[in-house]
């Protein structure tokens, strides 16, 4: 007897105009990839059901149903930017040469202030015929990457939703094509620099942490979905605070690491040099760089750059010292911006 397997399915997603209205996800063309490599790593709808128990009897006497909730975990490699626009809203594109430049950031109006939610479609082609899921009101609730020696660059998607069309049986299923442009990021087409304070002047040079061995981020949005009358599905989503939060192993070569957690206690509200560094008003702003790329130039170049601001180390640790292993440092950090820069062959966001 033939069995469903994940080489009969699917899953995409796309923006949507406003919040549940859903997005135009009939075939997958229509929709993005997440990544290569993807996998629902969990998935649950709870109709948030209220036992109703009665006098005079032990058994429940009936059932009444409150809010629908989602919720859906998609795990990928790393090989587009686009899933950035559900943070930081649609990119700034600059296409005037190859490769084109696309800017995800805070500066575009709203861009952390409001959710920007999607539809997710997920297909599946049974042996007795293919049904298709539609979820709607799509919101990021955390987005996660990282990378360790010999791995690709890993991403977790945590998505809640609250809006689900009835599964749909008579549309053919269509992979989905877009992004036209990807390319599978692994850790040796990564790079992590750090503002360096001992240059003194300007401080603008960056150095590059020295022997990396595992790095991850995580952009956390806490939002969450309001219910009004009328309707057991969400009406609207809005966000909290946002955290960008991450980690980082590296070999320990000297004590610069270890001064930044060790300052910072006297550092106040200030970021990483914000208030520990003399010349800190001088330097770049960009305190944490985490780039991938595929390391060639013009029309063929890709790559995902991540520059923070106001990193604020939280942690520092040592993995142990033992005769003639390594000994490596570890550091846990959170910053207060962020500013992702994609170049690839896209024009725009597909």
């Amino acid at each position: 007897m033939v069995i469903a397997t994940g080489a009969r399915g699917f899953i995409h997603y796309d923006f949507e105009s406003s919040y549940a209205t859903g997005a135009s996800l009939a075939s997958g063309e229509d929709g993005k990839r997440f990544g290569m490599q993807e996998k629902i790593t969990s998935w649950t709808l709870n109709n948030s059901r209220i036992n109703l128990a009665t006098l005079n009897q032990t058994e429940l006497e009936g059932y009444a149903y409150g809010q629908e909730q989602g919720s859906i975990n998609v795990g990928f490699v790393l090989s587009n930017p686009w899933l950035f626009g559900a943070v930081y809203g649609a990119p700034v594109s600059v296409t005037s040469s190859a490769p084109e430049v696309h800017t995800f950031s805070n500066a575009t109006a709203n861009s952390t202030k409001d959710i920007r939610s999607f539809s997710t479609a997920v297909g599946l082609d049974f042996p007795t015929g293919q049904v298709t899921r539609t979820l709607k009101g799509c919101i990021l609730r955390s987005f996660t990457i990282g990378t360790s020696i010999g791995s690709v660059v890993d991403c977790t998607a945590d998505i809640g939703y609250s809006d689900e069309d009835a599964p749909d049986t008579s549309t053919a299923l269509t992979a989905p094509v877009k992004p036209t442009t990807k390319f599978p990021y692994t850790f040796a087409h990564g790079t992590m620099k750090m503002y360096d304070p001992t240059t003194g002047g300007s401080g603008t040079a960056n150095r590059i942490v020295a022997k990396i061995q595992s790095v991850n981020l995580t952009f956390n949005q806490n939002p969450d979905m309001l219910w009004g009358l009328g309707s057991h599905q969400s009406v609207e989503a809005f966000r909290k605070v946002f955290e960008v939060t991450g980690d980082f192993q590296a070999s320990w070569v000297n004590t610069t690491l270890l001064s930044n957690v060790l300052n910072q206690v006297k550092a106040g509200t200030g970021g990483l040099y914000e208030e520990t560094v003399a010349d800190a008003p001088n330097h770049s702003g960009v305190e944490l760089e985490l780039e991938f790329s595929n390391g060639l130039a013009g029309a063929s170049r890709r790559t995902i750059k991540i520059t923070l601001t106001g990193v604020s180390p939280t942690e520092h640790s040592i993995s142990g010292i033992e005769p003639v292993e390594p000994v490596f440092e570890s550091i846990t950090w959170q910053a207060k911006s962020a500013v992702i820069v994609a170049e690839n062959a896209e024009t725009a966001e597909p």
